[in-house]
C-alpha cells in the first residue's frame, strides 16, 4: 500500500474548510450539536487559530499534542468529506453523517471500546474512500444492529465488492481474528462477489512515539515542554509500518498459518485483509517538529491475490490520501 503523511495547510485553511463543512452538513439537515465530541473537536480548530494568532493567550507550558492531533483528525475527515460531496450516492451517508454528533469522529487517536458511533464513523471514512473511484455503493444502515451484512457494497468494473469495517480494541492476534472472521461471514452472506475486511487499530499504536516530549521529566517536574519529531518523513512512516506489522504478526502467532488459509478457504472474500493507520508525528522542518498526518491502509496476504484485486485494494488506499 502507498502512504501519505499530509500536505501542509495552515490555521486558517483549517478554519475555511471546516466552515464549508457545516455548510455541507445543514444542507443534510444535520447541524453540530452542544456538547457532542463533534462540537468540541471543531471549536478546538477555532480555538487554536484564535491562539495561534495572539501569542499572549499562548501557554508555553502546556501539552499541545491533543489539540493539534484533534485538528489533524478533524481536517482530514472533513476533507475527504467533501471531496464526495457532490457523488452521485452521498444521500447514502446522511445516517453516518448524523452519527458525526453521537461518538468521537477523530480516527488517529484511540476511543472507548463502547464508543459504536465512533466504529460508524470509520466505515463512513472507508464510504468515502471507495467513492473517490466508484459511482455506485451501498452503505449498510448504522442502525441495523447486528447485521449479517457487509458495512459496504459497491460495483467496480462489473464486480460487486464487500467491504467489512471492523476496530480492534484489544492487542490480542485471537481476538482480532475472530473480528475478521466475522467480517468475512458478512461478506459471505452477502451479494458481493467479493470483498476485504479493513480493521481500524488506532486503539494499539503508541501514538505519543511519534510526537513525542523530549524532557517529560523536567515538563513533569514544571518546565515548558519540548517537542520531539523525525528528521524524514519516511522513517516516522517505516516506524508506524512496523509497529503495524507486530499487530498483524500477532495473528498468525496464535492462529497458525493453516488456520488462517483454511478460514479463507473457498470464500468471497480476499484471503488478505488490511489495517488501518492512523496518527500524527512530527517532522522538523527550520529546527521545529511540524505536526503532521499519517494514513495508510497495511496489506497482509494470507495467500496470493490477483493483481487486479491489489489494484481496487490500492484504489481505497488512494481514496484515503490527504490533498492539500
Amino acid at each position: 500500500m502507498t502512504k501519505t503523511l499530509g500536505g501542509v495547510y495552515t490555521f486558517e485553511q483549517a478554519q475555511k474548510r471546516l466552515e464549508a463543512f457545516e455548510e455541507f452538513l445543514k444542507a443534510k439537515g444535520i447541524n453540530i450539536e452542544p456538547g457532542t465530541e463533534l462540537e468540541r473537536c471543531t471549536l478546538n480548530i477555532y480555538d487554536v487559530l484564535y491562539k495561534h494568532n495572539d501569542y499572549k493567550i499562548q501557554n508555553q507550558y502546556e501539552d499541545i499534542r491533543p489539540w493539534i492531533r484533534n485538528i489533524l483528525g478533524m481536517n482530514n475527515l472533513i476533507y475527504l468529506l467533501l471531496e464526495i460531496k457532490d457523488h452521485p450516492c452521498i444521500d447514502q451517508t446522511v445516517e453516518h453523517l448524523a452519527m458525526l454528533n453521537e461518538g468521537n469522529p477523530l480516527q488517529n487517536v484511540p476511543t472507548s471500546v463502547i464508543d459504536e458511533s465512533s466504529n460508524k464513523i470509520f466505515e463512513l471514512l472507508i464510504a468515502a474512500a471507495v467513492m473517490s473511484f466508484s459511482d455506485s455503493i451501498e452503505l449498510e444502515s448504522p442502525k441495523a444492529g447486528k447485521s449479517k451484512n457487509p458495512d459496504i457494497l459497491f460495483d467496480f468494473k462489473k464486480e460487486c465488492w464487500g467491504v467489512a469495517c471492523k476496530v480492534a480494541h484489544a492487542k490480542k492476534g485471537k481476538t482480532i481474528y475472530d473480528s475478521i472472521e466475522k467480517g468475512i461471514d458478512q461478506i459471505e452472506k452477502s451479494r458481493a462477489d467479493k470483498g476485504i475486511v479493513i480493521v481500524n487499530i488506532k486503539n494499539l499504536i503508541d501514538h505519543d512515539r511519534y510526537w513525542s516530549i523530549l524532557n517529560q521529566v523536567d515538563w513533569e517536574a514544571g518546565q515548558p515542554p519540548i517537542f520531539g519529531g523525525y528528521t524524514k518523513e519516511d522513517v516516522a512512516f517505516n516506524h508506524l509500518r512496523i509497529e503495524s506489522e507486530k499487530v498483524a504478526q500477532l495473528i498468525g502467532v496464535d492462529l497458525g498459518a493453516k488456520n488462517m488459509i483454511s478460514t479463507f478457504q473457498g470464500k468471497k472474500s480476499l484471503p488478505a485483509f488490511l489495517f488501518y493507520v492512523s496518527s500524527a508525528c512530527g517532522i522538523v522542518m527550520n529546527k521545529n517538529p511540524i505536526p503532521t498526518q499519517m494514513g495508510f491502509l497495511l496489506s497482509s496476504t494470507v495467500q496470493e491475490i490477483s493483481s487486479d484485486d491489489a489494484n481496487v485494494l490500492d484504489l481505497i488506499n488512494q481514496g484515503l490520501q490527504y490533498g492539500v
